[in-house]
This record gives C-alpha cells, sequence and structure tokens, in this order.
C-alpha cells in the first residue's frame, strides 16, 4: 500500500506578507487579481467606481469563464497539429531537399535531412509547450479562478507548504504556484505598499478556522 504525506516547509526566504493572513486584505488582493486577468485598465477603473468588491469579483468571474470556449477551439487545433506532426512528420509532401532550401542557413547537402528533423523537434516542444500553458489555464478557469487563487495563498502561507505540495494538492506544477504568488506580490504592491509589511508571527498558525472572504 502506498501512503502519500504532505509536510509543511521550515523557514522561508521571504517573510510571509501581511496581506496572506489578513482576510479583508486578501479578499481586496484577490478581487483586483483576478480583475486584472479579465478587464483592462480602464474597464477595472468604471467597475471600481459602480460596484462593491463582491460584484466586481462576479464581474471578472463571469468574464474570465467566456473566454474559456475560445481556449478550447485554440487547444484543439494545437492538439490536432500535434498529432499530424507526430503521425506524418512535418510537411509530408516536401522533400528533405525542399524543406532545406527553405531555410536562411541550408544545412550541408549531406546532412539536409537533419534539416526537417531538427525543425520538426522544435515545433513539437513549442506544442507541448502552448498546450500545457492553455491546458492549465482551463483548469484555472473553470470557475473564474478566484478558488484557485484562494486555495494557493491558504495552503502556501497558513498551512505551511511549499510549491510543491501545492502544486500537487491542486493538480499543478509548482512553477505555476510560485509564478501566481509573484504576480499577487505585484498586484498588493499596487494597492498599498504597507500591504508588503511582513506578518505577525503570532497569525501564522492560524490553519484550521478560515472565516469565508465573502459573505453569502
Amino acid at each position: 500500500m502506498h501512503v502519500r504525506t504532505k509536510k509543511s516547509c521550515g523557514e522561508r526566504r521571504l517573510a510571509t506578507p501581511i496581506w496572506a493572513m489578513n482576510n479583508p486584505m486578501l479578499r481586496r488582493v484577490l478581487v483586483a487579481f483576478i480583475e486584472e486577468r479579465a478587464f483592462s485598465k480602464k474597464e477595472r477603473a468604471k467597475l471600481r467606481k459602480k460596484a462593491g468588491m463582491k460584484e466586481r469579483l462576479n464581474h471578472a468571474r463571469a468574464k474570465i469563464i467566456s473566454k474559456r470556449p475560445a481556449a478550447m477551439v485554440v487547444l484543439d487545433r494545437l492538439c490536432a497539429e500535434y498529432v499530424e506532426i507526430k503521425n506524418n512528420g512535418l510537411k509530408s509532401g516536401m522533400t528533405d531537399k525542399e524543406w532545406n532550401a527553405t531555410k536562411k542557413q541550408p544545412y550541408f547537402e549531406f546532412a539536409e535531412g537533419q534539416a526537417k528533423i531538427d525543425d520538426m523537434q522544435y515545433r513539437l516542444k513549442q506544442l507541448e509547450r502552448e498546450i500545457s500553458g492553455i491546458d492549465t489555464y482551463l483548469r484555472i478557469s473553470e470557475n473564474g479562478g478566484a478558488d484557485i487563487v484562494a486555495a494557493i495563498v491558504y495552503l502556501y502561507y497558513r498551512a505551511g507548504m511549499d510549491s510543491v505540495g501545492v502544486g500537487a494538492e491542486l493538480g499543478l506544477k509548482p512553477p505555476h504556484i510560485r509564478q501566481t504568488l509573484f504576480r499577487m506580490h505585484q498586484t498588493a504592491k499596487m494597492l498599498d505598499k504597507k500591504y508588503h509589511r511582513a506578518a505577525p508571527k503570532k497569525e501564522k498558525k492560524c490553519r484550521f478556522v478560515v472565516p469565508a472572504l465573502f459573505g453569502e
């Protein structure tokens, strides 16, 4: 039988920011973060004047969800191209010599077949990165993204997990966890510089009781 355990990480290089441990601050940072991914700067300014935070979050979530069908179309196209290259190669109608002739710096004649192989491998790796990125976006944006982002902050800062543990818990890659937290730091910094103060030590062990960020 396989048993998996998750350990909280020890001391971190950077102090835990106060916004990650304070619900009102976290609510403000979270709403601004989701809005940045849904609207332009002008659109965000208009919403802030007209609506409260809960309404702003709902608008941003709806906007993000509305973008999912277009992302799915792109994902299907990229997957189809990937399968086509895997099965039939890159532009199967062209000979190695014709392919080599299209390059700015053609390979020598004895190695012209390698030109197509190298380009095919490069394109496959490029497609893998694009497909992985869109797949991650679709998983995160299923409910608008706010739930996943809030979970990342809670697990990383309040439960004390590292990016590997958080990624395993949420089905995401560790680099994406770190990137999301970095971007949230930038959002918090733009909102208010005092948000970058370190959280008091006594607040770091708030792990089990998590008041709702938004009332029913």
